[in-house]
């Protein structure tokens, strides 16, 4: 007897197979740029980018088909979102390992679910945490973008879960999770796992990104200047961002602002001691968005 094909499925690998990409009937080609470094004495110390084919889309624009087998290892632009469970110790300890479980699970489908919608990758993941990125195209334009829209929806969404679980529950805890937004040029390259293949990536971008994400309460969503500012006009005047200032004893929101990381009023306690190599990151903290006509 086979004692492998009788051993009990991972819940994540379970899940996993629900997402493991299936063959489309139609799609084109969706390119993703990779950096030419011999070309970027000649773009004015830019590097300038040739597009490569990685990745197949259905006619309806959503992701089926991920050929990340072929992304070979390279510095790409990339934004990351960091996601972080919020107040997840306290939900573990208040619940039966089996409901926190079932919670986590659901909690990594809907989020595996928008960014797929949004054509984001997950890379790293966790009980509490994941990673997912977004591929910058030639302009850079339409990855901030999608990381933006990708937010407010696991905002949304999971405001829309922790609904259901006070109903079943009989609690006042909402479901929340925290993000970070950063962009940056990383290496990236395709691993494979337990779950299929995903993107993996180690750098600033992704520590900025986590850092962020910890910062966080409440389902708050972080961003750095730097990721702001790749945002086309259009999506920064519809994005309502900011940070609060304190002045006598009182929290006064600057509309259009970032902060310093070692300014903010979260850290009116002790810093953290992770946070402080990154204390003088500029960031910013948003909202929402108005819906263009």
């Amino acid at each position: 007897m086979n004692e492998r094909a009788n051993a009990p499925i991972h819940p994540l690998n379970a899940i996993a197979d629900q997402f493991r990409p299936t063959e489309s009937e139609s799609g084109e080609d969706f390119y993703i740029p990779e950096q030419n470094d011999s070309a970027e004495e000649k773009n004015g110390g830019q590097a300038a980018v040739t597009s490569i084919p990685l990745l197949k889309f259905s006619s309806s624009g959503n992701l089926r088909e991920v050929a990340l087998q072929q992304l070979e290892p390279a510095k790409r632009a990339v934004c990351v979102l960091s996601a972080t469970l919020d107040d997840a110790e306290t939900l573990r300890t208040e619940m039966l390992d089996e409901e926190f479980s079932e919670l986590a699970l659901r909690v990594w489908q809907i989020s595996s679910e928008t960014l797929d919608e949004n054509g984001g990758f997950i890379g790293q993941f966790g009980t509490m945490m994941f990673l997912g990125y977004f591929l910058a195209d030639d302009a850079c334009a339409q990855a901030p973008s999608s990381a933006i829209r990708c937010a407010l929806e696991l905002k949304q969404r999971m405001s829309h879960l922790g609904r259901e679980w006070k109903i079943r529950k009989g609690w006042l805890h909402n479901i929340a999770l925290n993000i970070g937004i950063h962009f940056g040029t990383e290496f990236i390259a395709s691993v494979a796992s337990a779950a299929g293949n995903h993107l993996l990536t180690l750098g600033k971008t992704v520590e900025v990104a986590s850092q962020l994400s910890n910062i966080g309460m409440d389902g708050q969503i972080w961003a750095t200047k730097e990721f702001v500012q790749r945002l086309p006009q259009k999506d920064l005047e519809r994005l309502r961002f900011g940070v609060l200032r304190s002045e006598s004893q009182r929290k006064i929101f600057i509309s259009r602002c970032f902060s310093q990381i070692k300014d903010l009023s979260v850290f009116e306690g002790p810093v953290k001691p992770s946070t402080t190599a990154l204390a003088s990151q500029a960031v910013t903290q948003i909202f929402d968005r108005q819906v263009g006509d």
